[in-house]
C-alpha cells in the first residue's frame, strides 16, 4: 500500500468515526424529553441548553442576547433606561427562542433517527 493510499484510508476512517460520533449525539438528543426541555427553557433558558447538552446553539443564543443588549445600549442615551429595556427584551427573547430552539432540536433529532431506522 502506498503512502497516498494509506493516508486516504486514514482520512476515510476518521470521517467514519466523526459521522459515528455525530449520529450518537443525535440518538442521545432524540431520547431527551421535549416537555422537560421546553419547560426548563421557559423557566430558565440556559437550563434547556444544559439539559439538551447543545453547547454551540447555546453560544449562538447568548450571542443573540448580547446583540440585543448592544443594540439597545447604542440606541438609548440614558444608561438606566437602556439597562431596563435590554433586560426586558432579553427576557422576552429567552422566553421565546430557547424553548422553540430546544424543542425543535429534539423533534429534528427524532425525525432523523426515524429516517435512519427505515
Amino acid at each position: 500500500m502506498t503512502t497516498n493510499q494509506a493516508t486516504k484510508t486514514q482520512i476515510e476512517q476518521l470521517n467514519e468515526e466523526i459521522e459515528s460520533q455525530k449520529l450518537a449525539q443525535v440518538v442521545k438528543l432524540s431520547k431527551r424529553s421535549m416537555a422537560v426541555a421546553v419547560l426548563l427553557s421557559c423557566l430558565f433558558p440556559i437550563g434547556g441548553y444544559i439539559y439538551t447538552r447543545r453547547w454551540l446553539p447555546f453560544l449562538w443564543f447568548m450571542l443573540g442576547g448580547f446583540l440585543i443588549g448592544v443594540t439597545v445600549g447604542i440606541s438609548e442615551p440614558d444608561p438606566d433606561e437602556a439597562a431596563g429595556m435590554a433586560f426586558n427584551l432579553s427576557v422576552i427573547y429567552g422566553a421565546i427562542v430557547a424553548p422553540l430552539d430546544n424543542g425543535q432540536a429534539i423533534a429534528r433529532s427524532r425525525q432523523r433517527v426515524s429516517d435512519l431506522s427505515q
